[in-house]
């Protein structure tokens, strides 16, 4: 188990669908395709404000996109997730995972 520090971050899903749509797809590219597909995305689309969340570390949408690369490379899946609170790096902050609703999409 690893330890945590400072207040937990609550991970939220995004209230806007193209939103959740937008970073669910990207967290899975960047699964499969891995930090030089990240990189290019974040170059070409830096000006535009669909993608504001690669770029804004504090947004709440930022957190849902970082939880989704690491729920993604962890074996979860769009639609399935565990939901228990997890440490990702030592030392860092706890994360507490969105409520899985039985009619999630």
């Amino acid at each position: 188990m690893l330890l945590s520090a400072g207040p937990d971050i609550v991970v939220d899903v995004p209230g806007d669908s193209r939103v959740r749509f937008i970073i669910d797809s990207m967290a899975s590219y960047v699964v499969v395709d891995g930090c030089a597909f990240e990189q290019a995305v974040m170059t070409g689309q830096a000006a535009n404000p669909e993608f504001a969340f690669l770029f804004d570390l504090r947004c709440s949408e930022h957190a849902y996109y970082r939880w989704r690369l690491f729920s993604l490379a962890s074996g979860d899946s769009l639609k399935s997730w565990r939901v228990e609170p997890f440490v990702m790096v030592e030392g860092g902050p706890r994360c507490c995972t969105p409520i899985l609703h039985c009619c999630s999409t």
